[in-house]
This record gives C-alpha cells, structure tokens and sequence, in this order.
C-alpha cells in the first residue's frame, strides 16, 4: 500500500464524485426504492432496502468498471469511495 501523491488527488475527487452523482441520482430518480439505514429501522421495509441494495451494488459495479476504463487504479476509486461516503 502506497502513499497518496499529488498526481492521485484529482482522479480520487473524480471518481468521488461519480460516486456521489450516482448515490444522488438514486435518491432522486428512484425515490421508491430509496432506503437509508435510518430508514429501515424506522419503517422495517425489508423489499425497499433490498432494492435499494441491489442498485446500490450495480451502480457500484458499473462506476468501477467505467472509471478503470479511463484509467483509474483500484487505489484511487477506493480513496473516491471513502471521500463520496463522507
């Protein structure tokens, strides 16, 4: 595991916010099947958060292969992941 070099930071504020993009289309697009972790506990809608996985996991998928087409190392998506979460 390396260091984070200066050449790194702009792939990672890319692929962070694809990511971000991609959570918030969700939210936005597909508003039904929606579910944040706050939600499951309040309202217990097992399909919804099921749903809401599955998109979740696909657009994960496709994000990842897009951005390694372009040349994105594991690395950096990862870093993007973290910095889209927060």
């Amino acid at each position: 595991m390396g260091l984070i070099y200066v050449s790194d930071v702009v792939p990672i504020l890319i692929s962070g916010l694809i990511f971000s993009m991609l959570a918030m289309a969700h939210r936005v697009f597909l508003p039904n099947k929606y579910s944040a972790f706050l939600q499951f506990k309040e309202e217990e809608d097992v399909k919804k958060t099921i749903q809401s996985t599955i998109i979740r996991i696909i657009y994960l998928i496709l994000a990842h292969a897009f951005l390694i087409c372009f040349g994105i190392s594991e690395k950096q998506i990862g870093i993007g992941i973290i910095v889209a979460c927060f």
